[in-house]
């Protein structure tokens, strides 16, 4: 029994094993639930139904127009990655194909993040520690609960273009990049915010300037010229009037007084940027050029005033801010470290201890999704869902 144990700690040794473990664990557990949810009837057709329904229309070699909008999937939101997920779907055509695909995809991003960490840290247990507390964030989890959403690839996306970036790959980088503005029409702000933390942080000028330039022009033409053009004016009037999308953004810089007044009210906005910070120990705020994208993430959700859900900690809106997060705890981390290096008692493995305590007090106080798990009516079978 002893030589069993001693032999799967010497498997756990390997990273691609741990990460592997971590991986399918958390995919089967949030996947279960998520398949759970949908049996319990609580899908909603305006997100579950209508992305089944697109991705089953590209699958069959259909014009993909929703019968709940009339919009061509590409007037309703741009997403040209969501094609991803067809194949796997025509091969297993079920929702649950779906629900357990999101939740992998969340896990995967852990790959680029704990070499990210390791890079940076040459921690292991740190490293695993800022995996945990990206995955269990209530923002990730909240995502995982709320039907199928195309944003779910954002996190691995972005972590893992930051990761070329820091380990200067540039062409693995740009694959990301693609991947990344393939998500959404509004990512290429969010790919400009990493352009200017790039140039703060003396990556090369010339990658970092192609970024900013190219998630700028992207995210603008594809608003202003390819979604209309497809049928789509959602843009307009996103500050709660009739305006046009140009309009209102030149209101948004020149009166920067009331931009921050838009930012940092109601206080729902404020409840969701500390506990978002809170989450990873408040380490990104030590790490100033991250602070950038993390920003910008928070201004896309805040300043859309016709969408107040998207101000919350819930749906899928924080998935990818838990990314940006956990990367800059590891940056953070580092600079505290450098910062009270004479104070030899705290060492990564403090922080990591930290991070992991914050991240089981997010378990038992905050209304997370894995509580799920304790509730035994949540697996009992009711009349009403085998009639």
């Amino acid at each position: 029994m002893q030589a069993k144990i001693s032999l799967l700690l010497q498997i756990l040794k390997k990273d691609i094993t741990l990460l592997t473990c971590l991986i399918v664990v958390y995919t089967a557990i949030f996947g279960t639930l998520a398949v759970v949810r949908h049996y319990r009837f609580e899908s909603q057709g305006w997100d579950l139904g209508f992305y089944e329904q697109t991705i089953w229309k590209y699958a069959h070699g259909e014009i993909a127009r929703s019968s709940f909008s009339g919009k061509l999937d590409l007037a309703d939101r741009f997403r040209p990655a969501m094609l991803l997920f067809v194949i796997p779907y025509a091969l297993v055509p079920t929702t649950e194909t779906l629900l357990i695909l999101q939740a992998l995809v969340i896990a995967l991003a852990c790959f680029p993040l704990f070499y990210l960490a390791k890079k940076i840290t040459r921690h292991r247990n740190f490293s695993l520690i800022v995996c945990l507390a990206y995955l269990f964030f209530i923002g990730t989890q909240s995502l995982l609960l709320n039907d199928f959403h195309e944003v779910c690839l954002l996190p691995l996306a972005l972590i893992g273009l930051l990761y070329f970036l820091e380990t200067n790959k540039f062409r693995a980088a740009s694959v990301m990049l693609i991947l990344t503005l393939m998500v959404r029409e509004y990512v290429g702000f969010l790919v400009v915010a990493i352009g200017v933390s790039a140039l703060l942080t003396h990556k090369p000028r010339l990658f970092a300037f192609l970024m900013i330039a190219i998630g700028a022009i992207w995210s603008l033409v594809v608003i202003q010229v390819i979604m209309p053009a497809l049928g789509q004016n959602m843009f307009s009037g996103f500050l709660g009037g009739q305006a046009s999308f140009t309009t209102e953004l030149i209101q948004l810089i020149t009166h920067p007084l009331h931009t921050i007044s838009l930012l940092l009210t109601p206080v729902t906005k404020l409840k969701t940027m500390f506990v978002s910070f809170a989450a990873f120990g408040f380490l990104p705020v030590l790490y100033p050029p991250l602070l950038v994208p993390i920003a910008m993430q928070l201004a896309l959700r805040f300043l859309d005033l016709t969408h107040p859900y998207r101000w919350t900690l819930y749906f899928q809106y924080s998935a990818d801010l838990a990314g940006l997060m956990a990367i800059g705890a590891i940056y953070g981390s580092k600079q505290l470290l450098l910062f009270i290096k004479k104070i030899r008692i705290i060492s990564y493995t403090t922080i990591a201890c930290l991070l992991f305590a914050i991240t089981i007090f997010e378990q038992l106080f905050l209304s997370v999704p894995l509580k799920l798990l304790i509730q035994p009516n949540y697996f009992v079978t009711e009349a009403y869902m085998e009639n």
